[in-house]
């Protein structure tokens, strides 16, 4: 499992959290669009690393390749208590 697919299933996890009423009523819609902005900065980076032939994020190089990879790094970041969470990832 690299990153991207990591944070893909926290997204999906916490998607069903949500939806599963395991939130409050008030706070779902504002879940819910916070996990389509953390998709949308996935959705980036797969188009980015695909046009650059980057497979694995830890391949990343270069200003912008590694600015964007930060961004995956920020939000792998939030479930570093996970039991899948390598610390690798944000180094």
């Amino acid at each position: 499992m690299n990153i991207v697919q990591f944070l893909e299933a926290r997204i999906a996890e916490q998607e069903a959290d949500i939806l599963g009423g395991g939130v409050p009523a008030s706070l779902t819609k504002a879940l819910l669009a916070e996990c389509a902005e953390k998709r949308a900065i996935l959705a980036a980076w797969k188009t980015a690393a695909e046009a650059e032939g980057i497979i694995d994020p830890a391949q990343a190089e270069g200003t912008i390749t590694v600015a964007r990879r930060s961004m995956l790094n920020i939000l792998a970041a939030g479930y570093k208590d996970h039991p899948d969470y390598r610390e690798e990832w944000c180094q």
